[in-house]
Order: C-alpha cells, then sequence, then structure tokens
C-alpha cells in the first residue's frame, strides 16, 4: 500500500439518500424497517436492535420540516450512522496504526442554495 495522506469522513444525513423508508413513516414502520435491513438484522439480536431503535427516536436532533417525521429523521441518522460513520471511526485507526497520516471529518453544513436541510452523502465535495 502507498502511504499517502488520507481524508476521509462522514455526512450527518449520510443515510437520507439511501434509506428505504418513507419520509412519513411512524415508529411500526421505522422498526420494520430496521428489523428488515441486512447490515442490522445479520449482526444484533432483535431485541437489541429495537432498543437502539428506541434510543434513537428519544436522542435523534433533526431540523423540523413538515412532512418529515421523527421517526423518518431517527432511521436515517441510525442507518447513517451504522453504514457510513461506524465504518469511518473503525477503519481510521487501522490506517494509521499502518503508518498513514489520516485526516477525519464529520459533516454538518447544509448548502444554503439547497431545497432542503440535508447534508446528503457527498454533499461536501463542492466545498
Amino acid at each position: 500500500l502507498s502511504k499517502v495522506p488520507v481524508l476521509h469522513g462522514a455526512n450527518r444525513d449520510e443515510g437520507a439518500e439511501f434509506i428505504h423508508l418513507s419520509k412519513t413513516a411512524d415508529q411500526t414502520q421505522l422498526l420494520q424497517f430496521t428489523m428488515n435491513v441486512s447490515h442490522f438484522g445479520g449482526y444484533l439480536p432483535e431485541e437489541y436492535l429495537k432498543n437502539i431503535t428506541l434510543e434513537y427516536l428519544k436522542t435523534a436532533a433533526h431540523p423540523d420540516i413538515p412532512h418529515v417525521s421523527h421517526d423518518f429523521w431517527a432511521g436515517e441518522r441510525l442507518f447513517g450512522d451504522v453504514g457510513f460513520l461506524c465504518a469511518t471511526s473503525l477503519v481510521s485507526p487501522l490506517m494509521t496504526e499502518n503508518g498513514q497520516d489520516v485526516y477525519e471529518y464529520f459533516f454538518l453544513h447544509a448548502f444554503s442554495g439547497g431545497h432542503q436541510p440535508f447534508v446528503n452523502h457527498a454533499e461536501e465535495v463542492r466545498f
């Protein structure tokens, strides 16, 4: 492997672009979605998934947007954390241990020219 500096990270709403959950989802739909997503369900017992999902419902902060439910936001943040943020957080130390300079970021800025306050996948590229 080449020992070049690496810049990688995740965006706050990375999961929004990939989640297959209605923006008006309710808690039942969110729990059903969580149980059916293969990279959740394959690793954790169902009771753990339910508890984790309920914790996101209690703690996830999000913009107040008409026709976007709190349950959607919790699912979107959970999906983004598992699919993107956890991977970034796990890989960075391994790369550092192998002698690479790693610069990690967590991007929070919603583009002011955008029509939604999501910080989607690849949103940081324009900056």
